[in-house]
């Protein structure tokens, strides 16, 4: 049975069964954990945006993204830093993939990962202003913004990651508080 949802957005619901079956969703925000990873998800669905908590995902549990060929934005929120190279080269895999939301901390997890050339805007979440994003530029090499999110919504300054940008247009935001 399908509902004809094309938005989901869950949030502190635990053991969610049937998502599979939701084949119109085009949108879905989903915090909790995927005990089997992506298959927990409807495969029938045309995705253009995929909120996920990485927490929740297992390592290596990204392959499979290309189940959704029209996915266009993917926020991986948390958990990032647990991705492996198989994670990172699903995301290069996938073209139509033009905007990606991580953590900060995933620049010093990206270092060995594969370009993902198809990425046009990225949204850095948690940023203190004291990392190293430099890793971040490499791993998408044509980029056209950055939106660089405090962490505890602190100002940052910009001349802290001029140099690992350079060239691109780059925003500064404070945190959104949703649910994740």
């Amino acid at each position: 049975m399908d509902l004809g949802l094309t938005g989901l957005h869950l949030d502190g619901v635990g053991g969610i069964f049937g998502l599979d079956r939701l084949t119109t969703l085009r949108d879905l925000t989903l915090p909790n954990e995927l005990i089997s990873g992506l298959r927990d998800l409807p495969h029938g669905a045309q995705l253009t945006e995929l909120r996920l908590n990485g927490d929740a995902l297992p390592v290596g549990s990204l392959r499979g993204l290309g189940e959704w060929p029209t996915l266009e934005r993917l926020q991986l929120h948390y958990g990032v830093d647990l991705f492996n190279v198989e994670d990172w080269s699903e995301l290069a895999s996938h073209p139509s993939l033009t905007t990606l939301l991580v953590p900060a901390r995933a620049a010093r997890q990206c270092k060995d990962a594969p370009e993902l050339s198809h990425i046009e805007t990225l949204r850095v979440d948690s940023v203190r202003g004291d990392e190293d994003l430099s890793a971040l530029r490499r791993l998408c090499p044509n980029l056209r913004v950055v939106e660089l999110v405090s962490s505890y919504a602190v100002a940052l300054d910009l001349r802290a990651h001029d140099q690992d940008f350079p060239g691109i247009e780059v925003t500064t935001s404070r945190p959104h508080y949703v649910a994740f």
